[in-house]
């Protein structure tokens, strides 16, 4: 399940919604006063996470048929590319230090079978993070841990070496 709304750090809240026949990012107080839009050239934005800290937003947006995932600075500035290539980057979970998104992504060489990747949070190349065919990644609250969907199961892996425990 994507989430569509994250609060963060001084009383902010970012957020999906539909603009025209688009799903765009947005940010404004608890309260829905002062909305900006702060991604206005994508076509449909899938998922939203922030880290812990509330440095960067991280979503899910789709251009010319692929998923990637992107970074943003919580006012709108510094957008970057985070993942590349022809898969499908969704489903992503920020590790609790913010140095790494953890994503799940559908290979265009087989789409049937989902995969959990790396990125480093400031952009980088992304790594294959485990063997194990899985989706929806979610890190434990202190970080040793990933728990995801493989098949009709809910696994436990380790943070560190993508093995399941």
């Amino acid at each position: 399940m994507s989430k569509r709304l994250e609060s963060l750090a001084g009383g902010r809240l970012a957020y999906i919604a539909r603009t025209g026949e688009k799903l765009s990012l947005w940010l404004a107080n608890n309260d829905g006063s002062e909305g900006k839009q702060l991604t206005p050239d994508f076509e449909f934005i899938e998922e939203l996470r922030t880290d812990r800290s509330g440095r960067f937003l991280i979503f899910s947006a789709r251009r010319a048929q692929q998923s990637h995932l992107f970074r943003v600075g919580p006012d709108g500035h510094d957008l970057r590319q985070l993942t590349h290539g022809d898969g499908l980057a969704i489903d992503s979970d920020v590790s609790p230090d913010g140095a790494w998104v953890l994503y799940g992504s559908l290979p265009a060489a087989d789409p049937q079978i989902p995969m959990l990747y790396r990125v480093p949070a400031d952009g980088g190349e992304a790594m294959l993070f485990s063997e194990v065919s899985c989706k929806a990644p979610v890190y434990s609250p202190d970080g040793s841990r990933v728990s995801c969907i493989s098949g009709r199961e809910v696994i436990i892996l380790d943070s560190q070496s993508g093995k399941e425990l």
